[in-house]
């Protein structure tokens, strides 16, 4: 049986795809996995509302590879082409009122956020007021170009808003950016 002995994988123009460490761990180089959360204290959202206020999570631990994704007012941009997974957690509580409904928007954009279309939204209920309650919602994107952004909103029933559970100690409302492919 022959040995194949390498540190580095590169394509022919010299960038270095795959990297091998003495421990034998890969790291794919554009491979990107980064965790933000909704900073700060509780927040009031009204339905339609973009998630702001995200904060990347740089606690000893927590897994951060090659990152590179930019919050702008809620507005996330990719910092290169790929397929990515998001996974994103809303928690908080139903105040001033209960909810029939309640959940997460995923939204993306092709041109810079001039427009967005409606990737998914997945919902739960509050039944009672101050009920807490918790929604997750995945979405496998492909990103392409430069322009591509995604935001995050909030879809509720009626008018009465919700509060929204952000902190800089539990991260209760958090998503996970991973690189796919």
């Amino acid at each position: 049986m022959s040995t194949l002995g390498i540190e580095n994988i590169q394509h022919t123009n010299g960038t270095s795809a795959i990297t091998v460490n003495s421990n034998g761990n890969i790291n794919l180089n554009k491979n990107l996995i980064e965790y933000w959360y909704f900073g700060g204290t509780d927040a009031t959202l009204n339905s339609g509302d973009t998630l702001t206020n995200w904060t990347q999570d740089t606690r000893t631990n927590v897994v951060s590879r090659n990152a590179g994704m930019t919050d702008s007012s809620g507005i996330f941009s990719f910092p290169h082409d790929g397929l990515y997974k998001i996974t994103a957690l809303l928690l908080g509580y139903a105040s001033p009122a209960a909810r029939g409904y309640l959940g997460l928007r995923f939204e993306y954009s092709t041109n810079s956020g001039a427009s967005y279309s409606i990737m998914t939204t997945q919902y739960t209920s509050a039944y009672t007021t101050n009920a807490h309650f918790s929604v997750t919602s995945v979405l496998p994107l492909n990103i392409t170009a430069s322009t591509d952004r995604f935001r995050i909103l909030y879809i509720g029933q009626g008018s009465t808003t919700i509060r929204a559970y952000g902190s800089t100690a539990d991260n209760s409302t958090r998503v996970l950016f991973e690189q796919i492919g």
